[in-house]
């Protein structure tokens, strides 16, 4: 942002201004400790900030901040950046003028304007909530406590508005009464809150009016905040903020369905940062409102494949230091990663529903060794075979001689094999085309080449497991206690043998007709995606097989 724009003021009396609107208007906060104030703005709870001390930019922003000096120059007011002790806030006057950063002899100083409003003077823009609703007290970015005292609402409002109950905040249920305008708040206790914001043994009511809440008396008094909650004249409320009443979240809590932790209920930022992860392959917290202000999570592993779901509209939420993050609608079919992800070799990765991927936006590492040699794959994504490299997917078998296909697209979920065209070659890296996510438990129930994003552990060699060797020619049985890191493949066939020899698709003959095809005994019926398709003795029982190019007996067979 280059510069904050303004208004232009209309000449005349400079004392009282009328203030155009809410975002034109910053609040001077004490810094602890210090003769230092942040500039908040009142509109949008942003703060001003000077990202480049060097530079005369203004920016608005969440959670960075400027701190400022406030000091008396000349009859007007000169704001200090104390982290840029030359560059003062001020105005320039050139071809468009506009608020900035300036040195001391590019400025022109500032008139600062108190706002002086009353709280009758405008309207309230609170709601009330639901009759029965558990309520506590908010004003200004604070929350009133069990003692009395006003603290920081920061991390504990969600998304919806909700306040996490696990703060001391003060509880009341509302009850409202028969005119719809007049309510009673009433603790667990039964005590009443009272005018002094005491617990109070008679029933006091409160009144909405305007978007206030004010006593139910005359004079009327407003229920405000001006650093503490009270109940002041409407004199008295010269710089105060409404109070308002916001409903209690239920208790945060979690279920938890294989390996995905589900969260239920109203949860702050700090705790939902100490969330424990352990055994946990994805949280889902689509079904909840993220709070605002969210931290990084302590107790998530590092360099591991953990998905986060979280509800569509608190995608603008969500901190920088959280990955793999994928927002879910409401139909629950639409479920979108929402930033660049990569997806880490070894680790496992569970995925339990479809999600769309833009191109680029995923990524899959593996370190490979320098020899050229074949290798099995299986990723979530689509991705484009790398122009240094040749991939192949399987498309059926002769007694013991695998065949496969080459392919220049590897497809989610789909296992193939690949090996780099360039034998010094030590990393293969593949990015995302747009497509979907394929959940980890899909797959073709009769493939005999299965992929797989989780470990696979041979429990003994009865299993007619296969994984490819060493030399990346042939497949050979596992044994017992071997093992399969995640995004690789293998074989699964009721079979004796001990090994299978692969045959690259250009070793293979041409298509043939099946009136042409005599088989002499039962033959596997492969289509061209390696599935099983079925068994034939004869030519004649081939045409049961719909019309396609068939692999029988190691050959293209076309059924027509």
């Amino acid at each position: 942002m280059g510069g904050l724009q303004g208004y232009e003021m209309p000449e005349g009396d400079t004392l009282a201004i009328g203030i155009p609107e809410s975002s034109c208007v910053w609040q001077f906060i004490p810094q602890a400790g210090s003769d230092r104030f942040v500039l908040r703005n009142v509109a949008d709870s942003v703060f001003l900030y000077a990202k480049f001390p060097a530079a005369t930019g203004l920016a608005v922003h969440e959670k960075e901040k400027t701190e400022w000096q406030i000091s008396e120059s000349d009859g007007f007011f000169a704001l200090n950046n104390t982290d840029s002790p030359n560059r003062y806030l001020g105005f320039y006057t050139g071809s468009i003028p506009k608020f900035g950063h300036y040195t001391e002899y590019e400025i022109i100083h500032l008139n600062i304007y108190k706002m002086v409003r009353l709280l009758p003077d405008k309207k309230g823009t609170g709601t009330l909530p639901d009759n029965g609703a558990l309520v506590t007290l908010h004003a200004n970015g604070f929350l009133r406590t069990k003692e009395g005292t006003a603290l920081p609402s920061e991390g504990y409002i969600t998304n919806a508005g909700e306040v996490a109950p696990d703060g001391n905040w003060q509880k009341w249920e509302l009850s409202i009464l028969s005119d719809s305008a007049t309510f009673v708040l009433r603790n667990e206790n039964g005590a009443f809150l009272g005018y002094d914001l005491e617990c109070s043994p008679e029933q006091m009511i409160w009144r909405f009016s305007n978007g206030h809440i004010v006593t139910d008396e005359t004079p009327q008094r407003y229920l405000c905040f001006n650093g503490t909650f009270s109940v002041q004249t409407a004199e008295q409320t010269e710089g105060a903020s409404d109070v308002s009443l916001l409903p209690l979240g239920n208790e945060a809590g979690s279920t938890t369905q294989g390996t995905v932790k589900k969260l239920t209920g109203a949860w702050s930022a700090h705790r939902l940062s100490q969330l424990s992860w352990n055994g946990t392959s994805a949280v889902d917290a689509s079904n909840i409102r993220l709070p605002k202000m969210l931290q990084p999570f302590l107790h998530r592993p590092a360099y591991e494949n953990t998905i986060i779901y979280i509800n569509a509209q608190d995608s603008t939420l969500i901190p920088q230091e959280w990955a793999f993050v994928v927002a879910c609608e409401e139909d629950e079919e639409n479920n979108l990663l929402i930033r660049q992800t990569a997806v880490h070799d070894r680790k496992q990765l569970k995925v339990d529903r479809n999600i769309t991927c833009q191109s680029g936006q995923m990524t899959y590492k593996r370190e490979i060794p320098a020899d050229g040699c074949w290798m099995t794959l299986c990723i979530p994504f689509n991705a484009t075979v790398p122009e240094a490299f040749k991939a192949e997917i399987f498309v059926g078998m002769e007694q013991n001689i695998l065949i496969f296909k080459p392919v220049d697209k590897i497809t989610a979920g789909e296992p193939v094999i690949i090996r780099s065209l360039d034998a010094n070659a030590t990393s293969l890296f593949l990015k995302s085309n747009t497509s979907s996510l394929i959940p980890s438990d899909t797959e073709e129930k009769d493939a005999c080449m299965k992929g797989t994003y989780s470990d696979i552990k041979i429990s003994d060699d009865t299993d007619h497991i296969y994984f490819l060797n060493e030399t990346g020619d042939s497949f050979a049985r596992a044994a017992g206690g071997s093992s399969l890191a995640p995004f690789r493949a293998y074989l699964k066939l009721s079979s004796m043998s001990t090994h299978y020899v692969i045959r690259h698709w250009a070793e293979t003959t041409g298509i043939d007709n099946a009136d042409n095809e005599g088989l002499k005994q039962p033959q596997h019926c492969f289509r061209l995606n390696g599935t099983l398709a079925g068994t034939a003795s004869t030519s004649s029982e081939t045409h049961q097989l719909p019309a396609g190019i068939y692999i029988i007996n190691g050959k293209k067979i076309l059924i027509k």
